[in-house]
């Protein structure tokens, strides 16, 4: 294995840690009785940033099984958090959008979550963080770009 794989296979290693953290971080600021996980967050969070979305998009935005996303949504509506509008492009794919009970929830779930974050004390300023973030930004969008090219793709 060559230094530029490896390098990506750390690279990789140490973002699934910090999605883990994040996660456990995520579960201990703002811990929900009535079931509601971090995935179901995630979805709040899409909806709350992208505004009204299908089922689809919201999949593609991950990117996971449109199922996943529809048991998430299933189980949101059912709390009443989030709600299916029509949808003039797509008569059987409805807009799904927070009801205001969902916004209140996210906004609460967010409130909690600066909370945690404001209490915690990085090593790593707010400038190297966001040029992090760059980065990061940059590696996914290749690896978009080669999803996107389908099987069989090559390698760059």
């Amino acid at each position: 294995m060559g230094s530029r794989e490896a390098t990506f296979l750390a690279l990789g290693g140490a973002v699934r840690h910090l999605f883990h953290q994040l996660r456990a971080v995520s579960e201990r600021a703002a811990p929900a009785h009535d079931g509601l996980t971090p995935s179901h967050r995630g979805v709040m969070e899409s909806l709350s940033a992208m505004g009204p979305r299908t089922v689809p998009e919201l999949a593609r935005a991950r990117p996971v099984a449109r199922q996943h996303i529809q048991v998430l949504v299933d189980d949101l509506a059912e709390l009443g958090l989030v709600e299916a509008r029509p949808n003039p492009a797509h008569k059987r794919s409805p807009l799904l959008a927070l009801t205001p009970a969902g916004e209140r929830r996210f906004a609460a779930i967010r409130a909690a979550e600066s909370e945690a974050l404001a209490s915690i004390r990085f090593s790593v300023s707010s400038a190297r963080m966001a040029a992090a973030t760059e980065e990061l930004a940059a590696v996914s969008r290749d690896l978009e770009r080669w999803l996107a090219a389908g099987p069989g793709a090559e390698a760059r």
